[in-house]
Protein backbone atom coordinates (compact mmCIF):
# COMPACT_ATOMS: atom_id res chain seq x y z
CA UNK A 1 0.00 0.00 0.00
CA UNK A 2 3.01 2.34 0.62
CA UNK A 3 4.84 1.94 -2.58
CA UNK A 4 1.40 2.76 -4.32
CA UNK A 5 0.87 5.82 -2.19
CA UNK A 6 4.68 7.02 -2.90
CA UNK A 7 4.24 6.34 -6.75
CA UNK A 8 0.55 8.55 -6.39
CA UNK A 9 2.44 11.34 -4.51
CA UNK A 10 5.11 11.23 -7.39
CA UNK A 11 2.16 11.09 -10.11
CA UNK A 12 3.40 8.11 -11.26
CA UNK A 13 0.08 6.48 -11.97
CA UNK A 14 0.69 3.96 -14.09
CA UNK A 15 3.35 2.30 -11.17
CA UNK A 16 0.60 2.86 -8.61
CA UNK A 17 -2.15 1.08 -10.12
CA UNK A 18 0.26 -2.14 -10.20
CA UNK A 19 1.06 -1.86 -6.80
CA UNK A 20 -2.27 -0.91 -5.69
CA UNK A 21 -4.17 -3.93 -7.39
CA UNK A 22 -1.12 -6.57 -6.55
CA UNK A 23 -1.68 -5.35 -2.80
CA UNK A 24 -5.47 -5.72 -3.34
CA UNK A 25 -4.57 -9.17 -4.50
CA UNK A 26 -3.20 -10.35 -1.56
CA UNK A 27 -5.16 -9.08 1.22
CA UNK A 28 -8.32 -10.60 2.74
CA UNK A 29 -11.28 -8.57 2.42
CA UNK A 30 -12.09 -7.81 5.97
CA UNK A 31 -8.91 -6.40 6.78
CA UNK A 32 -9.28 -2.47 7.01
CA UNK A 33 -6.21 -1.88 4.97
CA UNK A 34 -7.89 -3.76 2.34
CA UNK A 35 -10.97 0.02 1.98
CA UNK A 36 -7.75 2.13 2.05
CA UNK A 37 -6.56 -0.01 -0.74
CA UNK A 38 -9.49 0.57 -2.90
CA UNK A 39 -9.68 4.50 -1.87
CA UNK A 40 -6.32 5.30 -2.94
CA UNK A 41 -7.17 2.70 -6.21
CA UNK A 42 -9.59 4.94 -6.73
CA UNK A 43 -7.73 8.48 -6.42
CA UNK A 44 -5.16 7.20 -8.68
CA UNK A 45 -7.90 6.08 -11.22
CA UNK A 46 -9.25 9.67 -11.32
CA UNK A 47 -6.10 11.05 -11.69
CA UNK A 48 -5.50 9.39 -15.04
CA UNK A 49 -8.81 9.56 -16.00
CA UNK A 50 -10.11 6.52 -15.89
CA UNK A 51 -13.70 7.58 -13.84
CA UNK A 52 -15.43 4.12 -14.50
CA UNK A 53 -12.61 2.48 -12.62
CA UNK A 54 -12.80 5.32 -9.90
CA UNK A 55 -16.46 4.23 -9.51
CA UNK A 56 -16.18 0.70 -9.46
CA UNK A 57 -13.79 0.88 -6.51
CA UNK A 58 -15.44 2.94 -5.14
CA UNK A 59 -18.45 0.15 -5.18
CA UNK A 60 -16.58 -1.98 -3.33
CA UNK A 61 -16.42 0.02 -0.47
CA UNK A 62 -19.34 1.26 -0.71
CA UNK A 63 -20.60 -2.32 -0.14
CA UNK A 64 -18.88 -3.06 2.37
CA UNK A 65 -20.34 -3.73 5.84
CA UNK A 66 -18.08 -0.88 7.55
CA UNK A 67 -18.72 2.60 7.11
CA UNK A 68 -15.15 3.44 7.09
CA UNK A 69 -14.42 5.67 4.17
CA UNK A 70 -17.91 5.48 2.73
CA UNK A 71 -17.93 9.27 2.84
CA UNK A 72 -14.86 9.86 0.92
CA UNK A 73 -16.29 6.89 -1.65
CA UNK A 74 -19.16 8.85 -2.14
CA UNK A 75 -17.55 12.03 -2.85
CA UNK A 76 -15.23 10.78 -5.24
CA UNK A 77 -17.38 8.91 -6.81
CA UNK A 78 -19.47 11.91 -6.93
CA UNK A 79 -16.87 13.44 -8.46
CA UNK A 80 -16.00 10.44 -11.31
CA UNK A 81 -20.19 10.71 -12.87
CA UNK A 82 -19.77 14.37 -13.04
CA UNK A 83 -16.64 14.26 -15.08
CA UNK A 84 -19.30 11.32 -17.28
CA UNK A 85 -22.30 13.89 -17.41
CA UNK A 86 -23.85 12.02 -14.97
CA UNK A 87 -24.56 14.85 -12.92
CA UNK A 88 -28.38 12.96 -11.54
CA UNK A 89 -26.30 10.37 -9.92
CA UNK A 90 -23.59 12.48 -8.49
CA UNK A 91 -26.52 14.43 -6.88
CA UNK A 92 -27.64 11.56 -5.24
CA UNK A 93 -24.19 10.07 -3.99
CA UNK A 94 -23.51 14.10 -2.45
CA UNK A 95 -26.79 14.11 -1.01
CA UNK A 96 -26.45 10.34 0.31
CA UNK A 97 -22.90 12.08 1.82
CA UNK A 98 -24.52 14.62 3.16
CA UNK A 99 -27.14 12.80 5.04
CA UNK A 100 -25.34 9.62 6.15
CA UNK A 101 -22.39 11.36 7.39
CA UNK A 102 -23.68 14.75 9.05
CA UNK A 103 -20.18 14.94 11.06
CA UNK A 104 -18.02 14.25 7.80
CA UNK A 105 -14.80 16.63 6.94
CA UNK A 106 -16.73 16.51 3.30
CA UNK A 107 -19.61 17.57 4.00
CA UNK A 108 -19.63 20.95 3.42
CA UNK A 109 -17.36 20.48 -0.03
CA UNK A 110 -20.08 18.06 -0.84
CA UNK A 111 -22.99 20.28 -0.67
CA UNK A 112 -20.98 23.23 -2.01
CA UNK A 113 -20.85 20.84 -5.01
CA UNK A 114 -24.14 19.94 -4.76
CA UNK A 115 -25.24 23.38 -5.20
CA UNK A 116 -23.22 23.79 -8.89
CA UNK A 117 -25.00 21.13 -10.64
Amino acid sequence: LRIAQLNYDIKEYDTAIKHINEFLSKIDSTDPLYISGFLLRANINYAKADFQEVINSCEKILKSSSDFLKDEALFISAKALIKLNKDEDAKNKLKELTEKYQSSHLKNEATELMKSL
